[in-house]
């Protein structure tokens, strides 16, 4: 389990941007997982998974149809996920500010998104990325947030480098909501 939230990590956090509707997936595919337990509780591993894969894939059709609106909930889910994260390790003990730190984490991302699409794309997914690779390797919680932070500055270098080769999209590629 813990390559396969690695190499998904790696895919989000080097490829973000460009394969957007992956990385909207990918985020339904981990709040799947960690929500599937909650919701169908005793059920055997293979049973969450096909949970997550079922979130992962509506979150692909959300995005492939409602671009805008699937970045902005993605933003809102990372946001939220990488504040509590980042909460946590930098004031632990205190789990009764996770769901203020969500949503603070989750308004600004989605915000953010709205604000710079491709840019946000970059950060959120570069964070995301990044939270699942550190969270996979089971960093120390007093060094998580150095590991976190590097890489999703390498992330976020990568994807940069990637953003400078390719020709901007035109604002008529966009899919929009009046489709």
């Amino acid at each position: 389990m813990i390559w396969v939230q690695v190499l998904i990590g790696l895919l989000i956090l080097t490829m973000g941007r460009r394969l957007f509707w992956i990385f909207v997936a990918a985020v339904g595919f981990v709040y799947g997982m960690d929500f599937a337990p909650l919701l169908f509780p005793a059920q055997p591993p293979e049973v969450l998974w096909l949970i997550g894969l079922a979130a992962g894939l509506l979150g692909a059709l959300f995005a492939y149809f409602l671009e805008w609106a699937a970045v902005a909930t993605a933003g809102f889910l990372i946001g939220g996920r990488v504040a509590v994260l980042i909460a946590a390790s930098l004031m632990p003990g205190t789990q009764g500010f996770a769901p203020i730190a969500f949503l603070v984490g989750g308004v600004v991302g989605a915000g953010f998104v709205l604000l710079v699409f491709d840019w946000a794309l970059i950060l959120l997914s570069a964070g995301i990325g990044a939270t699942l690779i550190a969270t996979a390797i089971h960093a120390p919680v007093n060094v998580a947030p150095l590991v976190l932070g590097g890489i999703a500055v390498i992330g976020v270098l990568i994807q940069a480098a990637s953003l400078r080769r390719s020709p901007p999209r035109p604002a008529t590629s966009r899919r929009t909501w009046n489709r």
